[in-house]
Protein backbone atom coordinates (compact mmCIF):
# COMPACT_ATOMS: atom_id res chain seq x y z
CA UNK A 1 0.00 0.00 0.00
CA UNK A 2 1.53 3.46 -0.89
CA UNK A 3 1.48 5.00 2.34
CA UNK A 4 0.55 2.48 4.85
CA UNK A 5 1.47 -0.90 5.53
CA UNK A 6 -1.03 -3.71 6.49
CA UNK A 7 0.02 -3.50 10.26
CA UNK A 8 -0.64 0.47 9.99
CA UNK A 9 -4.02 -0.53 8.32
CA UNK A 10 -4.85 -3.04 10.93
CA UNK A 11 -4.23 -0.95 13.63
CA UNK A 12 -6.42 2.13 12.51
CA UNK A 13 -9.01 -0.28 11.63
CA UNK A 14 -8.92 -1.29 15.01
CA UNK A 15 -9.34 1.81 16.56
CA UNK A 16 -12.67 2.34 15.74
CA UNK A 17 -14.98 1.76 17.76
CA UNK A 18 -17.23 0.73 14.68
CA UNK A 19 -15.28 -1.94 13.39
CA UNK A 20 -12.75 -3.18 16.56
CA UNK A 21 -14.76 -6.41 17.11
CA UNK A 22 -14.31 -7.31 13.59
CA UNK A 23 -12.18 -10.02 12.72
CA UNK A 24 -9.12 -9.47 10.45
CA UNK A 25 -7.10 -12.58 8.71
CA UNK A 26 -3.92 -10.95 7.54
CA UNK A 27 -2.70 -12.17 4.64
CA UNK A 28 1.23 -11.53 3.29
CA UNK A 29 4.41 -12.50 2.37
CA UNK A 30 6.24 -11.50 5.35
CA UNK A 31 5.95 -14.66 7.56
CA UNK A 32 8.52 -14.56 10.21
CA UNK A 33 7.35 -15.30 13.67
CA UNK A 34 8.36 -11.86 14.55
CA UNK A 35 5.76 -10.15 12.13
CA UNK A 36 2.82 -13.05 13.21
CA UNK A 37 3.45 -11.95 16.72
CA UNK A 38 3.25 -8.30 15.53
CA UNK A 39 0.06 -9.32 13.31
CA UNK A 40 -1.56 -10.83 16.41
CA UNK A 41 -0.92 -8.01 18.57
CA UNK A 42 -1.81 -5.39 16.22
CA UNK A 43 -5.72 -7.31 16.56
CA UNK A 44 -5.45 -9.96 13.69
CA UNK A 45 -7.54 -13.03 14.42
CA UNK A 46 -5.25 -15.35 12.52
CA UNK A 47 -2.22 -14.92 10.17
CA UNK A 48 -1.66 -16.64 6.74
CA UNK A 49 1.39 -16.60 4.58
CA UNK A 50 2.06 -16.80 0.93
CA UNK A 51 2.08 -18.70 -1.02
CA UNK A 52 -1.02 -20.89 0.41
CA UNK A 53 -3.45 -22.82 -0.18
CA UNK A 54 -7.26 -21.98 -0.84
CA UNK A 55 -8.12 -25.08 1.27
CA UNK A 56 -5.88 -23.52 3.83
CA UNK A 57 -7.33 -19.91 3.57
CA UNK A 58 -10.73 -21.41 3.53
CA UNK A 59 -10.10 -23.43 6.51
CA UNK A 60 -8.42 -20.39 8.72
CA UNK A 61 -11.95 -18.58 7.57
CA UNK A 62 -13.96 -20.87 8.57
CA UNK A 63 -12.16 -21.30 12.13
CA UNK A 64 -11.66 -17.44 12.82
CA UNK A 65 -15.83 -17.32 11.76
CA UNK A 66 -16.55 -20.40 14.40
CA UNK A 67 -14.28 -18.67 16.83
CA UNK A 68 -16.10 -15.38 16.45
CA UNK A 69 -19.70 -16.80 16.06
CA UNK A 70 -20.49 -16.69 19.80
CA UNK A 71 -18.71 -13.59 20.27
CA UNK A 72 -18.60 -11.22 17.27
CA UNK A 73 -22.07 -9.95 17.42
CA UNK A 74 -20.86 -6.70 16.63
CA UNK A 75 -22.08 -5.36 19.87
CA UNK A 76 -21.09 -1.72 18.77
CA UNK A 77 -22.47 -1.12 15.51
CA UNK A 78 -22.33 2.47 13.97
CA UNK A 79 -25.20 4.87 14.58
CA UNK A 80 -25.54 4.88 11.21
CA UNK A 81 -24.65 3.91 7.63
CA UNK A 82 -23.16 7.68 7.19
CA UNK A 83 -20.96 6.93 10.57
CA UNK A 84 -20.22 4.06 9.22
CA UNK A 85 -18.83 4.85 5.71
CA UNK A 86 -17.54 8.17 7.18
CA UNK A 87 -15.08 5.29 9.29
CA UNK A 88 -14.33 4.31 6.17
CA UNK A 89 -13.28 7.37 4.49
CA UNK A 90 -11.08 8.14 7.28
CA UNK A 91 -9.15 5.25 7.19
CA UNK A 92 -8.63 5.25 3.38
CA UNK A 93 -7.74 8.88 3.95
CA UNK A 94 -4.82 7.85 5.81
CA UNK A 95 -3.74 5.10 3.62
CA UNK A 96 -3.26 7.66 0.65
CA UNK A 97 -2.27 10.72 2.68
CA UNK A 98 0.66 12.57 0.57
Amino acid sequence: MPRMNGLEFLTAVKAHPEFARIPVVIITTEGTEDDTERGMQAGAAAYVKKPFRNEELLGVITAVARMGAAEFTYLNPPSSTAAARAAVHDIVKQMVKP
